[in-house]
């Protein structure tokens, strides 16, 4: 009873509250941040909505891979084409996995690029660099770690996801910052950049390493291979690498320095 009673109270106050005129200031502010909070939730599902779309169409996948060898050309060495064919059949054919209605088949190339790199592209079209291949020397369980982890991307949909909390980020903190002038764009793009770096894309290489994992194992291949790939990685960057973009310092106090990175360190 005094439960009833309490919310019948309760809700005679709410009610009285809403026959009340609100001060023209705090209508305004509430209506703007309902506005605001409603146009990011619509950036959000338009962002995922339209990568998700694009992931599923067959043309668009075709044109990824396309895209990806005429800017970096395809490996002329067969040896390693064989090799990722073989990595990327058993993978694709014995990995414990189900593609998702909305997912396309996985389909890849290795390309012609110097760049110690892999990707999964929003179609589910994969890009295995040569540089990456021979990095890894050819061996079959350390390129299935890496792949796994790429395939993981695609069969998470992580690119139409992260794409679409990037959005939705970019514009909450625009709006942040023009209803209270924080800081200066600049700094707001550089606060955006890292916050999605670390809040956005990380979990997700965490996760992708997780289902990685899962999947090479699942496919057969040597569960070592993942900890023999990041070794090796770790080497290619601090002492290999051409590319000043991928360079990774000797230097402990550098390594432990607080950083953009959207990856996991690699030692």
């Amino acid at each position: 009873m005094h439960k009833k009673i309490a919310a019948g109270l309760l809700a005679g106050l709410t009610a009285f509250t809403f026959l009340l005129p609100l001060p023209r200031a705090e209508a305004v502010d509430v209506w703007g941040a309902a506005a605001q909070a409603l146009g990011i939730f619509g950036i959000y599902q338009s962002s995922l909505s339209s990568v998700l779309a694009m992931g599923n169409n067959v043309h668009a996948q075709i044109q990824s891979r396309q895209q990806d060898l005429k800017e970096n050309g395809r490996d002329p060495n067969r040896h390693d084409i064989d090799v990722v064919n073989g990595v990327m059949q058993q993978l694709v054919g014995q990995a414990d996995y189900a593609l998702k209605d909305n997912n396309l088949p996985f389909i890849w190339s290795v390309n012609d690029s110097k760049d110690f790199n892999a990707a999964c592209y929003p179609t589910n079209y994969v890009s295995i660099n040569r540089a990456l291949v021979r990095g890894l020397n050819c061996d079959p369980d350390e390129i299935a770690a890496v792949l796994g982890h790429e395939l993981t991307h695609g069969l998470e949909q992580h690119s139409a996801h992260n794409y679409a909390r990037a959005a939705a980020q970019y514009y909450g903190l625009s709006f942040l910052n023009m209803d209270a002038g924080l800081m200066d764009w600049n700094k707001l793009a550089a606060l955006a950049d890292y916050s999605i770096a670390k809040n956005v894309t990380l979990p997700t290489e965490y996760e992708a390493d997780k289902g990685g994992f899962y999947l090479m194992t699942s496919a057969g291949f040597n569960p070592g291979g993942g900890a023999a790939a990041m070794a090796r990685m770790d080497y290619y960057f601090t002492y290999e690498t051409e590319n000043p973009l991928e360079v990774q310092s000797i230097d402990v106090k550098n390594k432990n320095q607080e950083n953009f990175n959207d990856h996991p360190d690699t030692s």
